[in-house]
């Protein structure tokens, strides 16, 4: 759900009439036609031109807290965090009492991954004026961030009580119960949406994320009625298509329908990203091309020992990640650490300090950059339990980075999801993402990013040490849970423990597509999903084959 923050409640420096017009006079404090031109173009939303006027604004007088808000309000709304943190840094201590500042740095410490300090702002943002509710929504999110799902809730509710009518918060009010697996709270809440025009498409899309469709159906009906009435807004089809496709797809008794939907869906989302599949088959290429020598693969000197040890759950998405993280989680030593960017953050951080592009960091990598690049990682996952002996990492892109996990994490242990590809496939075609995965939404890109993806994974398996990284295969999981589950836990050095078996009555927290799924006890239903779409696949299948070493004998 999207931060909130409002762009025309920029402070006003603190000073008496006299001395006001007295600095005014000498140039040494704007007057007010300095501040209604900077606060104009904001009130207009001209972020760029407003940025560029803050920071002149800033510059001429740096001691008023106008300038750095407004430059650092524009840089937030252009989606520029970075470069507005420090801005609002500057401009909180000049206007410690204003809680729009406050907000709006909460949001970019959100979108950076500062959650528990965006926590600390946002609280102050509250505390500073609760009726600001912009920044209770915000401290909301930045709680489910956190794992701090009570208390999300519970700020949620305030949010939702102060305005009834806020569209936004119910839904994340309404994802948060789904997270938490009330999908009986979620579905209502959902249901309380498809009264608003606004969110109708987008409430019955995630309203069929937790139900299963039957013969006769209401909501498939009304889903198919708003589909006729042909919606004008995008967004609307997508919801409306994957909704459609979800429904019939529950029905089982006719795949060309289904697939019809998913192919309008999945067509009509590829129109609104721009991605070339050809960039990440270039760069998981040079990746296995570059890091083959040993000295790539093998722990920099003076790597020690630390914790929490951090267990990588990696593969293609809706290849069993999210799974078998719950079934590690039910273990009474294992944090859940979800979806984490700590990896790809540290890496970012030591391309920046350096000047070096992974993978060709060469001798960039000393003993202190990598003991850095370790510490900010596990500060990370700290932040997220500080009393974790293991914690997961549920980042299935992180295989592009296994060589940083060899480098600079010893202890780790690296799981590697692997799932008939055709299921794997087809199980993303469906599935609408809420950020990144742009090459599900055509089968010619799942078919070559697929291949891409499974040469990197076979290099990895060839270079690596066999200690740190083990295949699991979902249908292995599936049919023979115990024995998978036992061979998972002795690999991270774990001990056997009888309730990795009924992860699903775990009453915890799961933010990812598959929140409703591993609510479930372990099912085969899944597997040999893509076998009645078989004519659609054409594309996919022969894509697939084309791979330097095809997973697809049974074809």
């Amino acid at each position: 759900m999207t931060a909130l923050f409002a762009y025309n409640q920029p402070p006003q420096a603190p000073a008496n009439r006299a001395e006001r017009r007295k600095s005014e006079a000498q140039g040494t404090a704007p007057g007010p036609k300095d501040i209604a031109q900077l606060t104009e173009l904001l009130r207009q939303q001209q972020f760029a031109e407003g940025g560029a006027a803050a920071e002149r604004f800033a510059k001429r007088w740096p001691g008023h807290p106008l300038g750095w808000t407004v430059l650092g309000m524009c840089l937030t709304a252009l989606g520029a965090f970075r470069e507005a943190e420090p801005a609002l840094r500057k401009a909180l201590p000049l206007a410690p009492k204003n809680a729009a500042v406050a907000n709006c740095l909460g949001v970019v410490l959100k979108a950076v991954g500062k959650p528990r300090e965006a926590c600390e702002v946002l609280s102050q943002a509250v505390a500073s004026d609760p009726g600001l509710v912009d920044a209770r929504f915000n401290l909301a999110q930045s709680l489910r961030d956190l794992d701090r799902h009570d208390e999300a809730l519970t700020a949620l509710r305030l949010v939702l009580e102060q305005t009834p009518q806020n569209d936004a918060a119910r839904m994340a009010y309404a994802h948060a119960l789904k997270e938490n697996g009330d999908l009986a709270g979620a579905e209502a809440e959902y249901r309380a949406l498809l009264s608003r025009e606004s969110h109708r498409a987008e409430a019955y899309f995630h309203l069929s994320g937790v139900k299963n469709f039957t013969r006769g159906d209401v909501d498939l009906k009304n889903i198919l009625a708003l589909l006729n009435r042909k919606p004008e807004k995008p967004n609307d089809r997508i919801h409306l298509n994957f909704a459609a496709g979800k429904a019939f797809q529950d029905l089982n008794d006719d795949p060309d329908t289904a697939f019809a939907h998913f192919q309008t869906a999945n067509s009509l989302k590829r129109a609104t990203v721009r991605y070339d599949v050809s960039q990440d088959v270039g760069h998981m290429t040079k990746i296995a091309e570059h890091c083959t020598d040993v000295e790539c693969l093998l722990p920099v000197p003076g790597a020690e020992d630390t914790s929490p040890t951090p267990i990588f759950i990696v593969g293609m998405p809706r290849s069993g990640t999210t799974l078998v993280e719950q079934i590690l989680a039910s273990h009474p030593d294992v944090s859940p650490g979800g979806e984490r960017k700590d990896l790809e953050r540290s890496a970012k951080a030591f391309e920046d300090r350096t000047g070096a592009r992974f993978p060709h960091w060469g001798g960039f990598l000393t003993e202190a950059e990598a003991s850095e690049l370790r510490r900010q990682y596990l500060d990370g996952l700290r932040e997220a339990d500080s009393q974790a002996r293991w914690i997961t990492d549920k980042m299935p892109s992180n295989i592009k980075l296994l060589s940083i996990v060899a480098q600079t994490l010893p202890r780790a242990k690296i799981i590697h999801m692997r799932r008939d590809p055709l299921d794997t496939c087809f199980s993303c075609y469906t599935q609408l993402f809420t950020e990144g995965n742009a090459f599900t939404y055509d089968l010619i890109d799942l078919a070559a990013y697929y291949n891409a993806y499974n040469k990197l994974a076979d290099h990895w398996q060839t270079v690596l040490p066999a200690d740190l990284m083990l295949n699991v295969d979902y249908e292995r999981l599936t049919a023979e849970p115990e024995d998978t589950i036992r061979d998972i836990l002795r690999f991270c050095g774990l001990t056997w423990d009888p309730a990795c078996l009924t992860f699903h009555t775990a009453n915890r927290p799961v933010k990812t597509a598959s929140a409703a799924q591993v609510r479930r006890p372990l099912y085969r239903s899944s597997v040999g999903r893509w076998e009645p779409y078989r004519n659609h696949l054409a594309p996919l299948i022969d894509g697939l084959s084309k791979g330097d070493r095809p997973a697809l004998g049974h074809i």
